[in-house]
């Protein structure tokens, strides 16, 4: 997966940067041409979309946007997303998963209704404490495995983008 752009701002030489002022943005792009990204299984797996920052500040915050520009739910059984952390200094596992109660019954994205669309979510992780690399991963799975569902059609793109704002 190629790093498409990275933006650094503020620092250096006495310059201040207001709370929630951009530090860095990672963005990155995944398209699968050969066949769509979906999953038919209701177990948590990747959509081989995934991106790292380093973060410049343990109490800064993270941003971590997805977009799908052609996703297919079902209507009797959703496509969902979850959000995958790993890194040094922190407890690798989801930050945004899906699962049966609250509060991520829904997951990172729930996707019903049977129609190609356009998605996007966002997560704010606030619960790292390292200026170690971080790789953030999408998953996905389907609510019941009556059919699959799609995060990506064959050929669209999925993206993401990782920024780092002050605390």
């Amino acid at each position: 997966m190629a790093l498409l752009s990275t933006y650094r701002g503020g620092g250096g030489g006495g310059t201040t940067v207001d709370s929630g002022a951009p530090i860095q943005i990672q963005s990155t792009t995944y398209v699968n041409r050969s066949a769509h990204i979906g999953t038919s299984t209701t177990s948590l797996a990747s959509t081989g979309l995934s991106l790292s920052i380093t973060p410049t500040s343990a109490t800064n915050e993270i941003i971590i946007e997805v977009t799908g520009n052609m996703t297919y739910g079902r209507g009797g059984g959703a496509t969902k997303w979850a959000l995958y952390r790993s890194g040094t200094g922190v407890t690798d596992g989801y930050i945004v998963s899906s699962t049966a109660s609250y509060p991520y019954y829904y997951g990172f994205l729930y996707r019903g209704g049977d129609a190609w669309d356009a998605q996007t979510s966002m997560f704010k992780d606030t619960t790292y404490d390292t200026t170690s690399a971080l790789t953030y991963t999408l998953y996905h799975h389907q609510q019941t495995a009556t059919s699959a569902g799609y995060t990506s059609h064959q050929g669209a793109p999925i993206n993401m983008k990782i920024t780092e704002i002050t605390a």
